[in-house]
């Protein structure tokens, strides 16, 4: 449950339901592809190349003075990311949902300068909503579905601060900090 790799996992979700279950299965791939690619390999990447050249000191980027290059890198492909999902002509309300991840990243980019904020949780919370609010549109309502999902959000948390990575106030944060910039997205950009 790794933040570079939850947006991946999304979308794999997005294409077993609904109408986009019906797309040509090299289509689904592509875009498959597209997303773990600009938000999962390239940030990956880029924290390893850091790593490499001792500008981080672990791959969890856990020292908050470290975290400023690896947001940039991650905030460069969401936003290479969102434009590769409007140039193939992905729904216009899957986009602002990828967006909320990009304001999230963003806002947090800013937050780490002051404080440590847990991308863990900011990455769930922003799964959380945008599976909900894709729920919510497409009429599914899966009480089981939702309830893994909250679960694991859950176990994700705890995982945080059983190894003392966050304060409880970090890991909340960033949940909260993931579905405000879902939300934001999703209903403010027309």
């Amino acid at each position: 449950m790794h933040p570079l790799v939850l947006p991946f996992y999304g979308i794999i979700l997005l294409f077993t339901v609904g109408v986009f279950s019906e797309l040509p299965l090299d289509y689904r791939l592509y875009i498959e592809g597209v997303i773990l690619f600009t938000m999962g390999v390239i940030p990956g990447f880029g924290i390893w190349l850091l790593k490499k050249a001792g500008h981080v000191s672990d791959y969890d980027v856990s020292i908050r003075s470290e975290r400023f290059f690896p947001y940039l890198i991650t905030l460069i492909s969401y936003l290479s990311g969102c434009y590769l999902m409007l140039k193939y002509q992905m729904p216009w309300w899957l986009v602002k949902l990828l967006l909320g991840s990009v304001l999230a990243t963003f806002i947090a980019f800013f937050i780490t300068l002051k404080w440590k904020i847990s991308a863990h949780t900011i990455a769930f919370g922003s799964l959380t909503a945008s599976i909900i609010l894709f729920c919510l549109s497409e009429s599914i309502y899966s009480v089981w579905f939702l309830s893994l999902l909250f679960m694991l959000g859950g176990l994700q948390a705890s995982s945080r601060l059983y190894l003392k990575a966050h304060t409880l106030g970090q890991v909340c944060g960033g949940f909260c900090l993931g579905v405000f910039s879902v939300c934001c997205t999703f209903f403010l950009i027309p």
